[in-house]
Order: structure tokens, then C-alpha cells, then sequence
């Protein structure tokens, strides 16, 4: 059975970008080969940079598992879902963990299975600007992403890709 995950249309209340479009369904047809560059050109100045994975808490996806892409069609929970096409298939998947180093910095984590001291990668700030970067965001907006909600205590999930040309 297909799982869904699904698109916020605007930033969420606790970000700093709050209610401003995500842009997301355009970026994912754009990182699938799949948008129609002349009406986009209409809508945009400067098309927007393709999204190539998500990151969701949990760890409940896998590679090979498919997923039908959907956006809200306005407030997430609250509204119905639109498809954005096709079921895509998992490619790639990595575990990613926000933590606190101390009181006054975050530490950015990629590893493999488990997140223990032989299985991971601190991020530096360039790589993780690449993932924000494909994941639809600036850098910024990533870090507000993650680290912005109502009671922030860290975040752990996967990054779930659906291009095979993305490395980290």
C-alpha cells in the first residue's frame, strides 16, 4: 500500500517566513523533470530551485517504499489534500538529528543505522545549506524549520530522497 506525505502550501505560524508560499509543489515538479517552464516562467522572476527529498520525524520509510506526494490545499490537518502527481518511489534515505550541543548552539547530525559515536557525520554549515538546498529551502528558512516549533528539544527522522544523483 502507497503511503502519503503531504506538502504544507506556507510556512507555519512559528516560522519566520509565516504564511508565505512554500512553493514546494513547484519545486518537486521542477526536481522531477516534470514542470511546465512556460507557466512558470509567468508565475516566477527566477524559477525556483528543484526539492529533491523531505525530512520527517520517525523512522518509518525505507528504500523501495513508495509515496504519494500532496499538498494541503490551505492549513495542514485542517484541509483537503491535492495530489501533486505520480507515486515516487524512496531511493535514498540517511537519519538526521538536530540536537543541542550546548545552551546556545545546535549541532547538525547525518548518520547511517544508529546515531552513535561510530555511525555519524557532524554537519558543517556548508553541507547543510546543501541539504537545505535540496530540500526546497534556504538556509535559513531550514534551520527556522526545524528549530522554530513550540517546544524545540531536538529532532530526529530521515531525509527521503527520490533522485539517485543526491549524496551526502
Amino acid at each position: 500500500m502507497t503511503k502519503v506525505i503531504t506538502f504544507s502550501r506556507s510556512f507555519p505560524k512559528y516560522h519566520s517566513d509565516f504564511g508565505k508560499p512554500t512553493e514546494f509543489a513547484d519545486k518537486i515538479q521542477l526536481g522531477l523533470g516534470k514542470a511546465n517552464l512556460l507557466e512558470l516562467s509567468k508565475k516566477y522572476t527566477v524559477l525556483p530551485a528543484p526539492k529533491f527529498h523531505t525530512i520527517r520525524k520517525g523512522h518509518r520509510w525505507k528504500v523501495g517504499d513508495k509515496f504519494s506526494p500532496r499538498e494541503w490545499s490551505d492549513k495542514p490537518y485542517c484541509s483537503k489534500q491535492n495530489s501533486l502527481g505520480d507515486d515516487l518511489e524512496i531511493v535514498k534515505i540517511w537519519n538526521f538529528a538536530v540536537d543541542f550541543e550546548d545552551d546556545f548552539s545546535l549541532s547538525w547530525w547525518i548518520y547511517n543505522e544508529y546515531f552513535d559515536t561510530q555511525n555519524y557525520k557532524l554537519l558543517t554549515e556548508k553541507e547543510l545549506e546543501v541539504i537545505a538546498k535540496n530540500d526546497g529551502l534556504s538556509l535559513q528558512q531550514f534551520i527556522d524549520w526545524f528549530t522554530k516549533t513550540p517546544k524545540f528539544k531536538g529532532f530526529e527522522g530521515q531525509i527521503i530522497c527520490w533522485n539517485e544523483s543526491i549524496k551526502y
